[in-house]
């Protein structure tokens, strides 16, 4: 989705200490709490954390590097559990799917040094749990982003009022239903394999002795050369063009993120931020083709007189907020075609 944050790097001495001293985090354990123990849980305030740059050195091997990466995706998925079983938080939300996302997405950069089987296993999980989460915030950007801009088309409209009584109506389900996962014992018991994939040697004994800077050269340039292939032309280009280049610069974003740390600082930030740019505006984009089967769905089958004048004032705000994302996303890419990539 859109609206992503930009993690924060800092290269002083003390996080730098962190590539020997990082502590290990133990996985939630699929037992149940008390009753004290879930009392004295509830008195604790739960908040919102952001993804951090892993800090990598550009000397050590491919999986000491995996290792490193791998820990900060699952603390930043396991940090933002509890602000969304408690209060149920939009953001919290949000996060955890970034952690998702940027987990899977190491996954594939590190394919070389896992194995096949296990790897495929992880994945169907980590998608099993994106599924629920993604729903839920698709509804909290449909509520909180699209329904405000088409109050300013319609006011008052009984039907934008019915849609988001409907929005709201499911968004409380789609927000059990992420409640309820997080309590399973299936979620725990996938915590508890990716920490056991991350902290387990055997993959170590089978893997080749891959040095950083040679898997993250060859995995920046792939994904480089795989987002400038298309042609750029956003205002002729099919939805689905446009989500594909959605995609692809999201994989290269956080290619770029993981492995920013070893390259120097100033010459990576201007690279990532015109990926964020890029990213934000094709995710608007999509989060407005989402919402127009949203939308449907939400109404059913049969919308009333009322119902439909809404769909048809959605097309034409769907229209002009696409025009609007493209032109902004047009001087995006004639920037991110030119500039120098940091690694090379």
């Amino acid at each position: 989705m859109s609206n992503e944050v930009e993690p924060k790097l800092s290269l002083n001495k003390k996080n730098v200490s962190r590539l020997h001293k990082r502590p290990v985090i133990i996985a939630a354990s699929i037992s149940k709490p008390s009753k004290a123990q879930r009392g004295s849980a509830s008195l604790q305030p739960a908040k919102v954390i952001k993804a951090n740059f892993p800090i990598l050195d550009n000397k050590m091997d491919a999986n000491t590097a995996f290792k490193i990466i791998a820990w900060e995706c699952i603390t930043h998925l396991q940090s933002n559990q509890d602000v969304v079983i408690k209060e149920s938080n939009e953001e919290g939300i949000h996060q955890m799917r970034v952690a998702l996302r940027r987990l899977r997405s190491a996954l594939t950069l590190f394919k070389k040094i896992l194995g096949r089987k296990s790897r495929k296993s992880l994945l169907t999980e980590l998608n099993w749990l994106a599924r629920p989460l993604g729903k839920a915030r698709n509804l909290d950007v449909f509520i909180t982003q699209t329904l405000p801009s088409l109050s300013r088309y319609l006011g008052k409209h009984q039907g934008l009022l019915t849609l988001e009584n409907k929005a709201l109506e499911a968004k409380l389900e789609a927000y059990n239903d992420v409640r309820e996962i997080l309590q399973s014992e299936r979620y725990h018991q996938m915590l508890l394999t990716l920490s056991s994939l991350v902290e387990n040697k055997q993959w170590h004994k089978n893997s080749k002795n891959y040095q950083l800077e040679v898997i993250a050269a060859a995995a920046l340039n792939k994904s480089h050369k795989r987002l400038l292939s298309h042609n750029g032309h956003f205002i002729n280009m099919q939805p689905e063009e446009r989500h594909a280049i959605r995609i692809a610069g999201k994989k290269l974003r956080y290619a770029a993120e993981f492995f920013t740390s070893i390259y120097a600082a100033k010459n990576s930030r201007k690279y990532i931020k015109l990926l964020i740019e890029l990213q934000d505006h094709l995710g608007q984009i999509n989060d407005i083709n989402v919402t127009g089967n949203l939308i449907r769905t939400l109404l059913g089958q049969k919308p009333s007189g009322k119902d439909k004048e809404v769909i048809h004032i959605f097309e034409e705000w769907k229209e002009n907020s696409t025009i609007q994302n493209i032109i902004k996303t047009d001087k995006i890419w004639k920037n991110l075609s030119t500039i120098k990539p940091f690694w090379i």
